[in-house]
């Protein structure tokens, strides 16, 4: 992955960090989520089948036996600010969500279609939990569609060719 010896280096620091290994259980978690790409939960097939399990559990909560989802009334999108390269663009997330009559969520989001990157499907659940739907009547289910953009900043990705140019330029 790494050239040269960067990717040694590397690991005698992490080693003299004298982290536990659940720490390092947990960041590499972090950095799985972050870069990556899952193609569970990502296919049609996938979002069907959520979809369907979610919308029974949806009518079993609220005894609501024809509340049937329906897509959201408002467009949202996420930016994902990521300075490393991606294996693959993340896909568009689907989530559901229980509306109350005043328009806020009446408990967490479902996530129906995943992104590809768990760090972006947490974002999407973030963004429709914090969303101000439409008041109405009544209790609605929606679907929410999350287009992600990831935005590297002013310079390109980062990639680990990149690094390990900038590691030897440094002289580190």
């Amino acid at each position: 992955m790494f050239e040269g010896d960067l990717g040694e280096r590397l690991q005698t620091y992490v080693a003299s960090l004298n982290l536990s290994q659940e720490r390092i259980s947990q960041l590499l978690t972090a950095i799985g989520q972050r870069l990556v790409y899952s193609d569970i939960n990502t296919s049609d097939a996938d979002y069907s089948q959520n979809l369907s399990q979610w919308q029974q559990a949806v009518r079993a909560e609220t005894g609501l036996t024809t509340l049937t989802p329906e897509a959201a009334p408002t467009e949202l999108s996420i930016t994902y600010y990521q300075r490393a390269c991606l294996s693959e663009e993340p896909g568009t997330a689907q989530v559901g969500v229980i509306v109350s009559p005043v328009g806020s969520p009446r408990r967490e989001p479902v996530l129906l279609r995943s992104s590809g990157y768990g760090i972006v499907d947490a974002k999407a659940l973030r963004t429709v939990a914090d969303h101000q739907f439409p008041r109405g009547g009544e209790v609605k289910a929606y679907t929410v569609t999350l287009p992600a953009e990831v935005d590297h900043g002013a310079s390109a990705c980062l990639t680990a060719d990149t690094v390990a140019q900038e590691a030897r330029a440094r002289g580190t």
